[in-house]
């Protein structure tokens, strides 16, 4: 995420914990996906779980990002 969207996120983390936990699930799912992107070989099940872990991330970016654009409009 961009540095402007990480700033709003980190506005709307003191006001709102839905937000908080989304932005600690994200975290989490990053450091997940960059120990397996780091591996030299992987497994076809990490390999599954990779993809996986990276469409979870996204989805969750997206849903931060259109809260982010919800806080704007309101």
């Amino acid at each position: 995420m961009d540095q402007h969207v990480q700033e709003q996120l980190e506005a709307l983390r003191k006001i709102d914990p839905k937000v908080d936990t989304m932005v600690r699930e994200h975290r989490a799912l990053d450091a997940k996906v960059t120990v397996l992107a780091e591996k030299a070989h992987l497994t076809p099940e990490e390999d599954i779980e990779l993809h996986r872990l990276k469409k979870e991330k996204l989805l969750l970016k997206d849903k931060l990002e259109a809260l982010i654009h919800q806080q704007k409009s309101a």
